[in-house]
Order: structure tokens, then C-alpha cells, then sequence
């Protein structure tokens, strides 16, 4: 499996604050949270990313206010 690891920020609608996760491929795909989904419809993108680049995404697909964005870290 990959060892590409990566940190998401996420504002989260309603919330005071940016919440970080940290996660590897394995553990997105074992995911099923709707925040795993969303990444999983980017994962070329996800892929594409070198250490140290981010992208955009949006955590909560129907809501177009929720922000989000990953960065590679290994």
C-alpha cells in the first residue's frame, strides 16, 4: 500500500474553529464517512499531489459553504 500520508483542514459549518485530520490511503478507503466519499470522487487528484502541495475540496458535498483542503505530508 501507499505511504503517502496527508493532513486535512476542515471549517466546519456551525463550529468555531478548523478541524485537522491526518490519514493515509488504507484508512480512506475504509472510511464511509461523507467527507471520506468526497475525497474518494478526487482521488486522481489526491494522488497527483507531491509532498507538500494541497488542493481544495469540499467535505460536505451538498453543502457548498463547508471548506476543506488536504495536504500531503509524506
Amino acid at each position: 500500500m501507499s505511504k503517502r500520508r496527508y493532513q486535512i483542514s476542515v471549517l466546519e459549518s456551525g463550529h468555531s474553529g478548523i478541524f485537522l485530520y491526518e490519514f493515509c490511503l488504507s484508512t480512506l478507503l475504509e472510511d464511509e464517512s461523507e467527507m471520506a466519499y468526497s475525497i474518494q470522487e478526487r482521488t486522481d487528484d489526491l494522488l497527483d499531489l507531491k509532498k507538500g502541495e494541497s488542493m481544495y475540496f469540499q467535505p460536505v458535498r451538498d453543502l457548498k459553504e463547508s471548506k476543506g483542503i488536504i495536504l500531503r505530508i509524506a
